[in-house]
Parts: structure tokens; C-alpha cells; sequence
């Protein structure tokens, strides 16, 4: 209690002065922001959208250059089918990072499942050309149903098809 007595008008004078607090150092804002992301990717995983969202705002708040918060705050509102947001969002992650494999095969699922095979098709080239291994995600993900059937989609996986996809 006696802390207290002598604290609080230190407080108050420091107040008065109107002092402005001091700006988080840059490794607060880049571990803050890291905090934020895995809290974010926690709430993402089992599906509770809404709140990783805003906990990977949060953590763009503290570091716009995350492009992993970037890539992943565009994975939710693709989710939510907030595609235009979620196209933007991807667009930021990969200005961040032009070689992010996974920012461009969720921006791909998420034109796909939007209709804009064309688009969807040349972003899944990016990220075949950056990892080989991702010629047979399409078959395992229900975002790609819509060109399963596709020539064009079939050409930029070979040799897998739907019928022909490596067991993990």
C-alpha cells in the first residue's frame, strides 16, 4: 500500500505533463506481431474464422511486412468467400515474398472456388515452378473440384490425375 501512495502522484505528475508513451521498440512490434500470427493460426485451424482474422490483423497492425500474416489473413477471408479481400491480401503477401509457394496456391484456390479458372490455373503455374511436389495438391483439395475435368489443369499436373495421386 505504501508503494501505491508514492506511485500514484508520480503517475499523475508524469500524466499532468502529458508525456507521450514511448513507442514500442521494433523487436516488441515484431515479436508482438508474432504473438498475434500464432494466435491467430491457432483459432484458424479448427475453423473459428472470424477470431483468427482479427487476430492476424492484429498482428499486421505491429508488422505490415508479415507477409505469413499477409498469406494467411488471405487464406480466412477466402474462407469466408470474402474473395476480393482475400486477392488483395494474397497480392500484399506476395509483393512481401514473390517466391511464397503457399500464398500462391491459396490464391489460386481461392479463384478457383471464385470462377476465374484462368487466373486460378496461372497462379497454380507459379507455384509449380517454385516447388514440384504441388502438382498433386489439387487433387487432395476440394477448392480445386471445380477444374478437375480441366485439360489445362491436367497439362500442369502431369503425370498425376485424380485417379492417380500419391497416397501421403
Amino acid at each position: 500500500m505504501t508503494y501505491l501512495c508514492v506511485l500514484l502522484p508520480m503517475i499523475f505528475a508524469w500524466a499532468a505533463f502529458g508525456d507521450p508513451l514511448p513507442a514500442p521498440e521494433p523487436a516488441d512490434s515484431l515479436q508482438s506481431s508474432d504473438l498475434f500470427f500464432e494466435r491467430g493460426y491457432s483459432e484458424y485451424l479448427p475453423g473459428h474464422l472470424e477470431a483468427a482474422l482479427s487476430l492476424f490483423d492484429s498482428s499486421l497492425t505491429y508488422n505490415p511486412h508479415n507477409a505469413r500474416a499477409w498469406h494467411s489473413y488471405g487464406a480466412t477471408l477466402a474462407r469466408l468467400n470474402r474473395h476480393a479481400e482475400a486477392q488483395r491480401a494474397f497480392d500484399r503477401a506476395l509483393g512481401l515474398k514473390p517466391d511464397y509457394v503457399s500464398a500462391w496456391w491459396h490464391r489460386g484456390c481461392d479463384n478457383s472456388v471464385a470462377g476465374r479458372a484462368d487466373t486460378a490455373l496461372a497462379d497454380l503455374a507459379h507455384a509449380i515452378a517454385l516447388d514440384s511436389t504441388v502438382k498433386s495438391w489439387p487433387f487432395s483439395d476440394p477448392c480445386w473440384n471445380p477444374l478437375l475435368d480441366d485439360p489445362r489443369l491436367l497439362i500442369l499436373t502431369a503425370p498425376y490425375t485424380k485417379d492417380n495421386v500419391p497416397k501421403e
